[in-house]
């Protein structure tokens, strides 16, 4: 869409009073709204029926044109939401305003994907809010690219000049006719329309409303656009913390500094400590101290940037506009374009691609799908060259990557090691770029008043929803997904993850159920809201036109113009990840938009997983947020209480302030203590009792003591509840004034409040339940808990902790380390040892080994026990030489400058892993620190890992090996589900041909022999849920990084010819480049040629050019060479095509237990979902995986259905050995005959088959060895021989004596038998053969030869007669281990959710 005229000045008064006001005007709350079934069908056609109605479309908006009409009554916030609207005024509107909500959610739908301009609603002269400065920002980069790009790449004499091949120059000419096609179009308002047989994706694209001619950018301006939006979506800020940047002063400043603001520094001070002093005293540095970097991956930039380009709202549309204009010779008359240019619009009007590269050579009938890769493969060669003019005109400084970049950009699950141990480049926004941007230095960022854009488009991906979402649907036969949820049929998912990669190979992981439909559906109707009075307590509110403070949501009577978060909660708001803090300033700017333009009223699309699972599309503002995620939000409906009602959000309340037993909450409640482990009565009443404490909680959060109980003086983040903990006291007040001011009635309060109660360890519960284990269930209250008379419930966390208080080897040996760091204070490890021992740090290591990792020692070194650890690359050495080492053990290397040692650590890779400052051993054992070695740390790994052994024992003896138990019998499964495949035939397997591995393969990391077990698709491992949900476990890897430039984009070869110097053969380049170095007379470069060096020439070229370039103090032809030489393959993800090729080895044996169990919670949530959903058609409901949350009231009824849901589940499929059975296939039985012994010594116990065992096993099913044909070298020699021939072999093998009798007895005597001897005299051995052969003689029964199968010959015949192997050889476990009472106890339990 065109931006809407500057049509500020044309505002009345009250047309500003409406907007300003519409939120206290339209808000009701604890109301429902309630819309028209259609809206959640066809949204889109609903509304542009309503809009054509209300006439809005076609008279103030012309869809077709994409124009205003009518600039004067252009106002949507009064056109689709006032009675008082100049358009159609007597025609009504919904009573929600839906009408508004889906035309305004599907605007933004449009804005995301590129098409039209986003600004979409009026704006206010009066006032440039965050959006208007962003968009203008926005605008104004992309032209600034644009101009940039039109010096070189999209330079038509620059392109000329060059010459080269045609096919390099042929995207820039595609992109001119584009840019020509679409000023004809928009000159004479010609449409756009698919042509039969389109592809249906390009039909629903063209055929959306608002879609004809919605791309009102020109390509080369939306090009620029989509580059704006592909650095600022991935780019990450990073600036040192006050204490670093304090550190990073002289001591002498830093000592000066310190007594300028009032602080006392002592001359034995270091420097460290000043830093941490005046970081205490909360006293910022200067800004010219501190410093900022603006980074991205170049992977991110192209990845991101080729796919919108390719995307077929853009090329997809320009190819379409061309291919449309070239149907009518008389309007590519009109076109102006060059001989060139004419040839690419035939070749984008025939041929409907963009580009020449990439994909399979044309052929008739070419697929839309092949079209559509070769535009990708050419859209992203074009973003590369894109990045390199971006790089020369110091828009970002382009630079390899090194170990601390890639821990800053890699994801939290990502290992610390890259692949094959390579490393890509990064990408820094350069000094112009930022001085373009405004608002980005240092002080902009660490006072949170950085440029609106980087809050803007990095938080454009998938979030909340203004209108209902579509139902999720399956087709009517094949039931095959239909996806629902947002507006736009391409942005809409119902598997989400990486799904659409196997489908694209047509090895789908999953099969989705009605049952997960329904689910899905139920939770997309849910309504939420913003947390009001939440929002008002913990944050400031600015309002428009509108002086003062709000102090009660009621007050809020105008626009809210910016929302901030209270100094008192600062510290808990705001952490030192900056990425973090973006997240949490985008929610508020979500919240203030969903007030301002909804009334407070907004859904989530939900998706599933490909085992089931359930999560909404953006996780900010939903259940599956963060702390303060869940904290803003409730349900838009409320229920009334009562006595049922109160008596659950007062258990909320106690399980947001409880604590273990001998912890003090806070010293005001005495010995009465909220304890965890408590009868829901208990905690009930604990509430009663300190009700008045708990209010004053929330009156007064920010006093000292209460931020402390509250948590509120430390940042919260993801498994935290401090934001939580006070939405709920706040919550607690206010329906506690209701009840005291509606006379003692709780049937008269009404609350929206998520009332959500977790289950206990989830996984734990459902191995219990499998292996009927009751030790187990009992600590995860699948059964009653009856050991302790101070607890009702078990806690599986706090027994592993107590565990770990016991004398035991490994506790010895934590012990031991902590003495060799700790010698002289015995009290101080003692303390060291009980901090340590507690639930906290149990749980995070219990939990990842609950989900198939072996090795848990970043759950305490990690952020937040699940993230990555924190990294350091120099120790300040303690032999009073005051230098500074490395921090590798055996590496002398040393210092007197710690930035000298650190960059020699990060260029060598030599960093270590320490604790990161929110991981649980910090938290435990710095905060304060208890003893000043542990703050060393070059210790901190050696801890971590004897405290991972420490628990790792302790949680073998509390569960009994229960798990390994579980994992190791599925395990089984998903080893014999593969097919054994010879490694020549996978292309990227690499013979060896040097080294101690040489005739071996590599293969994903390993070295194998000659085969290598695959889990294709066909054989990999599959389940079923009893709703007919199936789960196939399958996993596929991207392909390997690789220096050849073969179908690859991004190679330095793809860079368009233009660019490059006209010295530089990209065919040839070490031919040209030594040919360029020698016209620069640049000496000794014969050791450079092919012959004389085969590997890293370049590398070693560009360091000898470097030293004769500084020799001649510089010279720019030597710089140019080195540029070109620099330039690197940047390696994006894609898949082989060959499944041998991509399909991933490890990945399906060690997932396949958690998988499962992940399956099976699945299951149980949405059978809870659609259980209660049939009693309460307008159910809201609370949803994280193993959390289940609904109104206060509802909460006995969701417990109920979760109990029975959890029991029919187990009782109507069956224990572990059920689902063995279930997983094991015919298309195993193959791999389960042929097992073999082991040769890992690790494995020596996994399961195997002898050649009797099959012998055995095939008498059993009715099968003679003696009718098992033979394929024995031996018994191929003897059974494919005639008689004649064969009674001769048998006759040699026997002794002359045996057969001169045989012979006697078979009536021939040896008289008369002819002698072949040369002297004469007794006959032959041969000659008696002769004479028992021509006799037709046989031989003796026992000479005759056994057939003797082989092992492979038994399993062929078993595999032909189509037998089962028995379950032992595959997995098993013996059923004499199960309680079979344990799913009767089940039923009982009240705390299995707690």
């Amino acid at each position: 869409m065109t931006d809407p005229p500057n049509v500020d000045a044309r505002l009345s008064r009250k047309e500003v009073d409406m907007i300003d006001s519409y939120f206290s005007r339209n808000y009701r709350r604890g109301e429902r709204l309630e819309g028209p079934k259609e809206c959640y069908e066809e949204g889109i056609k609903w509304k542009d029926r309503r809009l054509r109605e209300l006439g809005f479309y076609d008279r103030i908006y012309h869809r077709k044109k994409d124009r205003v009409e009518r600039p004067a009554s252009y106002r949507p916030r009064i056109n689709l939401r006032e009675r008082e609207r100049p358009n159609n005024p007597d025609v009504d509107l919904d009573p929600s305003h839906l009408e508004f909500k889906v035309w305004l959610q599907h605007r933004v739908e449009l804005a995301a994907a590129g098409k039209g301009s986003p600004r979409m609603l009026q704006g206010f002269k009066s006032e440039m809010d965050d959006r208007s400065a962003a968009m203008d920002k926005w605008e104004e980069l992309s032209g600034k690219i644009l101009e940039g790009l039109y010096k070189r790449l999209l330079n038509a004499n620059v392109l000329m000049r060059r010459g080269g091949r045609y096919d390099t120059r042929a995207p820039i000419r595609a992109l001119f006719v584009m840019e020509e096609v679409d000023r004809l179009v928009k000159r004479r308002g010609i449409s756009i329309s698919a042509k039969p047989g389109a592809p249906q994706r390009m039909l629903e694209s063209i055929m959306e409303s608002e879609a004809r001619a919605q791309e009102s950018f020109s390509p080369l301006n939306s090009i620029c656009r989509e580059i704006v939006f592909a650095l600022f979506s991935n780019c990450r800020t990073k600036r040192p913390t006050d204490v670093k940047v304090f550190e990073s002063r002289q001591i002498s400043q830093l000592r000066k500094f310190a007594k300028k603001n009032g602080i006392d520094v002592s001359d034995d001070m270091e420097k460290e400590q000043i830093a941490k002093e005046l970081h205490e005293e909360r006293i910022d540095p200067p800004g010219e101290w501190g410093w900022v970097r603006i980074s991205l991956t170049s992977q991110d930039f192209l990845r991101t940037l080729g796919e919108r380009i390719a995307d077929p709202d853009h090329m997809g549309k320009w190819i379409q506009a061309v291919q449309d204009i070239s149907e009518s010779k008389q309007d590519v008359r009109y076109l102006d374009l060059d001989p060139e240019e004419e040839i690419e619009r035939k070749h984008l009007w025939k041929k409907g691609y963009f580009g020449r590269r990439g994909g399979k050579a044309d052929y008739p009938g070419m697929t839309q799908k092949e079209k559509d890769e070769k535009t990708l493969h050419n859209s992203i060669r074009l973003s590369r060259s894109i990045l390199r003019e971006l790089d020369r005109l110091g828009i970002v400084e382009k630079r390899k990557m090194n170990h601390e970049d890639y821990l800053e950009h890699s994801p939290e699950g990502r290992a610390d090691k890259p692949v094959e141990g390579s490393y890509s480049s990064i990408l820094i926004f350069g000094p112009k770029f930022t001085e373009w941007i405004t608002k980005s230095n240092y002080d902009s960022f660490r006072g949170r008043d950085e440029h609106a854009i980087y809050r803007w488009l990095g938080g454009e991906g998938d979030r909340y929803m203004y209108a209902p979402p579509q139902d999720h649907d399956l087709t009517p036969f094949k039931k095959d997904p239909k996806p629902g949820g947002f507006l736009r049929l391409k942005n809409r998912k119902l598997i989400g993850g990486g799904h659409r990669d196997y489908e694209r190979f047509n090895t789908p992981r999953c099969r989705v159920s009605e049952l997960a439909v329904d689910a899905l559906n139920t939770l997309q109707k849910v309504q939420w809201e913003v947390n009001l009075d939440f929002l008002v307590e913990v944050f400031d509110l600015s309002l428009a036109h509108h002086e003062g403070k709000v102090r009660d949501w009621t007050e809020i009577k105008k626009r809210i113009t910016r929302v901030d978060c209270k100094e008192w909660a600062y510290d808990a708001f705001y952490g030192e990840d900056d990425t973090k803090n973006k997240e949490r300033d985008i929610a508020l700017m979500w919240s203030r938009k969903i007030i301002n333009h909804n009334a407070n009223v907004f859904w989530h699309s939900w998706a599933c997983d490909w085992r089931g699972r359930l999560f909404p599309r953006g996780s900010g503002l939903s259940p599956q947020g963060d702390d303060l995620d869940r904290a803003m939000i409730r349900f838009k409906r409320w229920k009334p209480l009562g006595d049922e009602g109160r008596k659950w959000l007062f258990v909320h309340v106690h399980n947001m302030v409880a604590v273990p037993l001998g912890v003090v909450g806070w010293d005001e409640w005495g010995e009465d203590q909220p304890l965890k482990r408590q009868s829901f009565k208990d905690r009930d009443e604990w509430v009663s009792r300190n009700i008045d404490s708990l209010i004053s909680l929330a009156d007064s959060p920010q006093k000292r003591a209460h931020k402390k109980v509250l948590g509120l003086n430390e940042h919260s983040g993801t498994g935290s509840k401090t934001f939580q903990r006070l939405a709920a006291l706040i919550e607690l007040r206010r329906v506690w004034l209701e009840f005291n001011n509606n006379g003692g009635d709780w049937s008269k309060v009404t609350s929206g409040q998520p009332v959500y109660l977790d289950a206990s360890c989830n996984g734990y519960q459902h191995v219990s339940t499998l292996l009927r284990n009751r030790n187990l269930a009992r600590h995860v209250n699948v059964v009653p808990w009856e050991d302790d008379p101070l607890h009702v419930t078990g806690d599986l966390y706090q027994a592993i902790s107590d565990e770990a208080r016991k004398k035991s080897p490994s506790r010895r040996k934590l012990l031991s380390e902590l003495k060799g760091i700790m010698p002289d204070d015995v009290s101080l490890r003692r303390e060291v040892m009980r901090l340590l021992c507690t639930r906290d740090i149990a749980k995070p290591a219990v939990m990842t080994r609950m989900y198939g990792k072996e090795s848990t020692r970043d759950c305490f070194m990690g952020r937040r026990g699940k993230g990555k650890p924190g990294w350091f690359s120099s120790i300040k050495l303690e032999d009073g030489s005051n230098h500074y080492g490395c921090p590798k053990p055996n590496c002398d290397y040393k210092h007197e400058h710690e930035w000298v040692v650190k960059s020699h650590a990060t260029k060598k890779h030599h960093m270590r892993s320490c604790w990161h400052e929110e991981s649980p051993l910090h938290r435990a054992l710095l905060r304060p620190p208890v003893h000043p070695t542990l703050e060393k740390k070059q210790h901190h790994t050696d801890l971590a890992i004897k405290v991972d052994d420490l628990y790792t024992a302790a949680d073998q003896v509390v569960t009994g090996g229960a798990y390994r138990k579980y994992k190791d019998s599925v395990k089984s499964i998903a080893r014999l589900a593969t097919k054994t495949r010879s490694l020549r035939t996978i292309k990227t397997a690499k013979l060896q041909k040097k080294g101690k591995h040489v005739g071996k393969y590599k293969f994903q990391g390993k070295h194998l022999s000659k085969t290598v077990k695959l889990p294709q698709w066909k054989y990999a491992a599959r389940w079923e849920l009893p709703d007919d949900f199936k789960v196939i476990n399958y996993y596929i890897k991207h392909a390997e990084p690789s220096d050849g430039h073969a179908n690859n984009p991004t190679h330095p070869a793809s860079l368009y010819k233009h660019l490059l110097p006209e010295w530089y053969d990209t065919g040839k380049v070490r031919r040209s480049t030594l040919a360029r170095l020698k016209e620069l007379d640049v000496p000794e470069l014969d050791r450079f040629k092919a012959s004389a060096m085969k590997k890293n020439y370049s590398k070693k070229l560009v360091e000898h050019i470097r030293k004769i370039a500084d020799g001649r103090d510089g010279d720019a032809d030597l710089d140019e060479v080195i540029d070109i030489l620099s330039e690197d393959s940047i390696h994006l993800p894609r898949y082989e095509e060959n499944e041998k090729d991509r399909v991933r080895v490890d990945k399906p044996i060690s997932g396949i237990a958690p998988n499962l169990i992940h399956s099976l919670d699945a299951y149980h949530m949405r059978t809870t979902i659609t259980e209660l959903h049939k009693s309460d058609w307008n159910l809201d409901f609370w949803a994280v995986h193993d959390a289940f949350g609904t109104h206060a009231c509802d909460v006995p009824a969701m417990c109920a259905k979760i109990r029975k849901g959890f029991t029919s589940l187990h009782h109507n499929t069956g224990d572990i050995n059920w689902w063995l059975r279930r997983m094991t296939r015919e298309e195993m039985h193959e791999s389960v005959y042929l097992q073999r012994p082991s040769k890992n010594r690790i494995h020596k116990d996994r399961s195997y088959v002898y050649k009797d065992q099959l012998i055995v096993h095939a008498m059993k099913n009715g099968i003679e060895p003696a009718t098992v044909e033979s394929t024995a070298a031996r018994d191929k020699f003897y059974f494919g021989m005639e008689e004649k021939q064969l009674h001769e072999q048998l006759y040699r093998r026997r002794l002359k004596g045996e057969i001169k009798k045989h012979a006697e007895k078979g009536g021939i005597d040896s008289e008369s038998i002819e002698s072949t001897a040369k002297r004469g005299g007794a006959p032959t051995k041969e000659d008696y053969i002769t004479a028992l052969v021509e006799a037709q003689i046989p031989p003796k029964q026992e000479w005759l030869p056994v057939s003797n199968p082989k092992r492979s010959d038994y399993v062929n015949r078993l595999l032909a007669e189509g037998i089962a192997p028995p379950q032992e050889w595959v997995a098993w476990i013996d059923p004499a281990e199960f309680d079979k009472k344990l799913l009767l106890d089940a039923r009982g339990s009240v705390y299995m959710v707690d």
